[in-house]
């Protein structure tokens, strides 16, 4: 009986140690509702009391045996909570913490260029823009002439179609230059092959320097605020830049659990913070940055961006699968590569919900109903992310969200999402609106010297998404049909 009475003291000091540490774990956390921590803290003591009772209470071997079994189960479920739950709370400390963007300049030369190396083409002539993102391959063209141990001048360029032009005719034999910027080419006619047609011999990973000053960001108990949701055309890395195919505005308010996503065109035809007054594709904006397209939006719509939210094709497709796949609906019958679309709901991957928000060709309506096929993927998210099926597969989401995306967002407002949905429960309204426009074709800041086509913006349709917004704001009920 000693024995056994030793052992159940040892199983009751550990479980003195998890109940201590695991509530000082969640305190620290920020998940739970200040009364539900209190009721998980006073269940713990009442559970630990209760065993420390039936051990220490009189020499009796049932109520020993019954008192270790508690104990030994209470330890058990606290662990195993703890294990299940720090992976989340790291993973949002993570995601939270602030990051660098970075631009992949590279040096390339001709697909039939022996060139394999940069010290292979030590003594080519180099070709370099003359001001379109000189700062990122100036630092990149420092970093190359280090490595050769020698002083490069290249030849500059007005744009990067002449640059493009001056590899191909052989004036240059190799071209440094960002390799987002390089990705434009493939929506100007003549210059759709030309990435096929050369090789990257070099590539130095360069800080992007932020277009805006950092303004100030709502109070962490603010119950409104905005979150920019972009979507990066590209694969492999999330903190390489990337032109944004998806620009999304939601506004949530916390009070009436409502979300109005608000979808803008990528070739909407618009300034940007680092044109001086030149328009550009709205798309080309994330090639100088997330901060870029941000400050974009925040001058058509006349408003403060609290956050942003940026994905990429890699991680957009991760998310998805781990969440088990999608229900999303469709308007249109249509078929993109191997995958049949039907009116109605359908259950998508992630391969295939990414080939569903990037279609655009089997529309007549183009890019605007894919952007509206872009918010019925990320309401569907929202909504599969929101219900109890997470659980099933709660490690598989976790795992797919470590680097799949970059967020602004501040722990603390994540955590008080957390814990109003835990407190309050509940099914969030989502709404939907899309600007549209009008095609055209122009030159644009990034590519000044052909004529693109462009979507000149519908400033009524601007201006009524500003009211969605603003009822929003204001706690009002909207319909929009």
């Amino acid at each position: 009986m000693k024995r056994g009475k030793i052992f159940g003291i040892e199983l009751l000091v550990l479980e003195a140690v998890l109940t201590v540490g695991f509530s000082i774990f969640i305190g620290k956390s920020s998940l739970l509702p200040g009364g539900w921590f209190i009721a998980m803290i006073a269940v713990l003591v009442v559970i630990l009391g209760l065993g420390a009772f039936l051990i220490l209470w009189k020499d009796k071997k049932a109520r020993l045996i019954v008192g270790m079994c508690l104990s030994l189960l209470a330890s058990v479920g606290i662990f195993m909570t703890y294990y299940y739950v720090s992976p989340a709370v790291k993973l949002l400390q993570q995601i939270t913490d602030e990051y660098d963007e970075m631009a992949k300049v590279s040096a390339y030369v001709l697909d039939t260029d022996p060139a394999q190396s940069l010290q292979d083409a030590v003594s080519y002539p180099f070709g370099i823009l003359a001001v379109m993102d000189r700062t990122n391959s100036d630092k990149a063209l420092d970093k190359m002439k280090q490595e050769l141990g020698q002083t490069i001048v290249p030849q500059e360029y007005g744009s990067i179609t002449e640059l493009a032009d001056a590899l191909t005719n052989g004036q240059v034999k190799v071209i440094v230059v960002n390799e987002s910027l390089l990705s434009v080419l493939d929506d100007v006619e003549g210059y759709e092959s030309f990435s096929d047609t050369i090789r990257e011999i070099n590539t130095q990973k360069i800080v992007i320097e932020p277009v805006m000053e950092d303004e100030d960001t709502p109070e962490v108990e603010s119950r409104v605020f905005t979150v920019y949701i972009s979507g990066i055309d590209g694969w492999g890395g999330i903190e390489a830049v990337g032109r944004s195919d998806v620009n999304i505005i939601a506004t949530v308010n916390m009070d009436t659990k409502q979300i109005l996503l608000v979808s803008t065109p990528r070739d909407y035809f618009v300034p940007l913070p680092v044109s001086n007054g030149v328009r550009d594709k709205l798309t080309h904006a994330g090639i100088y940055g997330v901060d870029c397209s941000e400050g974009a939006l925040e001058e058509l719509y006349g408003m403060d961006i609290d956050y942003y939210f940026r994905v990429n094709f890699s991680g957009f497709e991760k998310i998805i699968d781990a969440l088990g796949g999608i229900d999303v609906y469709s308007e249109y019958d249509f078929t993109v590569a191997n995958w049949h679309y039907q009116v109605g709901m359908n259950h998508l991957d992630g391969l295939s919900a990414l080939a569903f928000a990037r279609e655009r060709h089997a529309f007549a309506g183009g890019d605007l109903v894919r952007g509206q096929n872009q918010m019925r993927v990320i309401e569907a998210t929202l909504k599969k992310c929101m219900s109890p099926a997470i659980i099933s597969n709660y490690t598989e989401v976790l795992d797919s969200v470590e680097g799949s995306f970059q967020t602004d967002m501040p722990y603390e407002v994540i955590t008080s999402f957390v814990r109003e949905q835990i407190s309050t429960g509940g099914d969030w309204e989502v709404q939907t609106y899309g600007v549209t426009g009008t095609g055209n074709h122009s030159g644009t800041y990034s590519i000044p010297n052909q004529n693109l086509y462009v979507m000149e913006p519908d400033y009524s349709t601007v201006e009524q998404a500003k009211e969605y917004m603003q009822q929003i704001r204001n706690g009002e009920s909207i319909e929009i049909v």
